[in-house]
């Protein structure tokens, strides 16, 4: 497991235990592939394409509780 998944895994194990939200939503750029990957190898499902911070990002979710 690489460093990018590494710390997403352990930022959603935190998130259930101090956000209380549904969802966590991640997002990055159309362009980057490798980032999706990561979301996707952490059991985050694709959600939608939409702009963030101006630019056309894919939008992953995962279940909070």
């Amino acid at each position: 497991m690489g460093y990018a998944s590494e710390a997403l895994e352990a930022l959603l194990e935190w998130s259930k235990i101090n956000i209380n939200s549904d969802y966590i939503i991640a997002f990055a750029p159309l362009k980057h592939s490798a980032s999706h990957r990561v979301m996707e190898k952490c059991g985050m499902e694709y959600y939608k394409d939409d702009l963030g911070h101006g630019v056309t990002c894919k939008f992953y979710r995962s279940k909070n509780k």
